[in-house]
């Protein structure tokens, strides 16, 4: 299947080439290093999104087969490079979910980077990624975010400073519930037809 879905990448229909992207990252070992980086240039941000997915996926440890040193270094590359220049938030963010979850070793620069994003789901994959290194000089970085406005990000950062062996106090007091989201909803009625509603 890994050569179908390489070409795949490379389809004229977006849906397809963005899929393809995906499902290559799940199993496509180093193979899939070269295409992904193509992909995550793409001037199509669904794809260049599903490309940090697969890529993000290709990473994992426990993903067979496993990359390389090499197709991990030229991946954890290709994403911090693509991290740098991207302007998408829905790309930014899945960009900052691989490296966290797949190439937090190599990637510390660009985490950091990440800490300072606009975007919540941005932050939190940077600190994620700084606590799983457990290297102390990322301490004072992410306790610099210990009051950042999102509830998420603190939470995150409560668990980097464990891991980090730090002591500082972090509110993770969970916001209030909407006002909207505290109501029974009714019951569906009979003969409905069944499905989504």
């Amino acid at each position: 299947s890994i050569g179908p879905l390489v070409s795949a990448t490379r389809d004229a229909d977006p849906a397809v080439a963005a899929l393809a992207c995906d499902a290559l990252g799940r199993f496509g070992g180093d193979a899939s290093v070269g295409p992904l980086t193509i992909a995550l240039a793409s001037r199509d941000p669904m794809i260049r999104r599903r490309a940090a997915i697969g890529m993000g996926e290709a990473g994992l440890p426990a993903t067979t087969p496993a990359l390389s040193n090499a197709a991990r270094a030229n991946a954890s590359h290709a994403l911090g490079a693509t991290f740098n220049r991207e302007s998408d938030p829905e790309v930014r963010w899945r960009l900052a979910w691989a490296i966290a979850r797949g190439y937090f070793g190599t990637s510390a620069p660009v985490m950091r980077r990440m800490l300072g994003d606009r975007e919540e789901l941005v932050r939190r994959f940077g600190v994620y990624g700084l606590g799983k290194l457990k290297d102390r000089a990322n301490v004072t970085a992410v306790r610099l975010l210990a009051r950042d406005p999102s509830w998420r990000v603190r939470v995150e950062v409560r668990n980097a400073l464990k891991a980090l062996r730090d002591l500082t106090v972090v509110n993770v007091t969970p916001p209030p519930v909407p006002a909207s989201d505290n109501f029974t909803p009714q019951p569906v009625a009979k003969g409905t037809p069944i499905g989504d509603h």
